[in-house]
């Protein structure tokens, strides 16, 4: 992450805001493109054009070879990787002003169960590959940790990228992915792609009431943020239960802080929430360790595994024998 000047920032925003105000941004997200073809393409001034768009090179948000525009490739791999691309997020972050003056969000994704479903099932497919590299990190610090032959219960598993990617690494574990019927399938096909259909579970279900099975790793990942202060307390009880005796359950959710391009991520990703939901929260670290140490687990601690989309972090903790 580079380091801006506070009296540039307001100057950045401006062309970060054009950018997607006018169309810039989205034609780069297709591919290279000169300054002239996209003024062109959008009927819009040539020069004012280079302008912006040199900023975002010089931000790092793009790149210049002669005349030639790109995005920058770990941005060209977001877009790839996010449910939407650049286009849907950034329609969604020009939400903001409105937002502002009435409190209202652009969307609604955490109504009942119903309107869950419908809202996550045409996304998490996307989502398994915005978290691929994050997963995969996670699993490399975190599999050390537990027995190759671990039961892994996935709660709110949706693609199931977490649980799946410590599977990998765990040559005699199983693994349970608990969700929505309609989420399920996407755990299915994913699990199949990975060559791991044959030690998965499917359990439909809601995570509030279903039975949840044992095991000795239970992961709960990118869900906290989806319920309110009162109802993700009472999930943590819920699910810390599920956790066979010594055993691990581990929380991923947009838990990064400590640095400046971690408190940053946490923040961006708090209003994107707030910009699509009505009653989610970006839960406190903090406030999620004491949670989790009031469920009856110990050594509750942070696990680093680097800085992610959607500042995703994880915190552990373990189950008294």
């Amino acid at each position: 992450m580079i380091s801006i000047e506070s009296g540039d920032v307001l100057g950045l925003a401006a062309a970060v805001s054009a950018a997607v105000e006018t169309g810039l941004l989205g034609l780069l997200a297709e591919g290279s493109i000169t300054a002239a073809a996209a003024a062109g393409r959008l009927d819009v001034d040539t020069t004012a054009t280079t302008r912006v768009y040199d900023v975002l090179v010089a931000a790092r948000l793009a790149t210049r070879d002669g005349d030639t525009y790109a995005l920058a490739s770990d941005l060209a791999a977001m877009h790839r990787a996010f449910p939407g691309g650049l286009t849907l997020t950034a329609m969604l972050f020009a939400s903001t002003a409105q937002y502002v003056r009435t409190g209202v969000p652009a969307w609604s994704m955490d109504g009942d169960v119903a309107q869950r479903a419908e809202a996550y099932r045409s996304t998490v497919g996307g989502l398994a590959g915005m978290f691929a590299a994050a997963s995969a990190a996670f699993a490399d610090a975190f599999s050390c940790r537990v027995p190759a032959d671990a039961r892994v219960v996935d709660v709110g598993c949706g693609s199931g990228v977490w649980g799946l990617s410590l599977l990998e690494r765990l040559p005699g574990a199983t693994l349970t992915g608990v969700d929505l019927p309609v989420v399920l399938d996407v755990f299915r096909e994913t699990a199949t792609v990975r060559g791991l259909a044959g030690r998965i579970v499917a359990v439909p279900g809601d995570m509030h009431d279903v039975e949840l099975p044992a095991g000795e790793v239970v992961i709960l990942a990118n869900v906290l943020r989806l319920e309110p202060a009162p109802r993700a307390a009472s999930l943590i009880v819920r699910i810390a239960a599920a956790v066979a005796p010594g055993g691990t359950l581990v929380i991923v959710d947009a838990l990064a802080e400590g640095t400046p391009d971690r408190d940053v991520a946490r923040a961006v990703y708090a209003l994107n929430l707030s910009l699509r939901t009505r009653g989610a929260s970006v839960h406190a670290p903090a406030q999620v360790a004491a949670w989790m140490a009031g469920a009856g687990l110990v050594d509750v601690v942070p696990l680093d595994f680097g800085v992610w989309p959607g500042a995703v972090a994880a915190w552990t903790g373990r189950k008294p024998q």
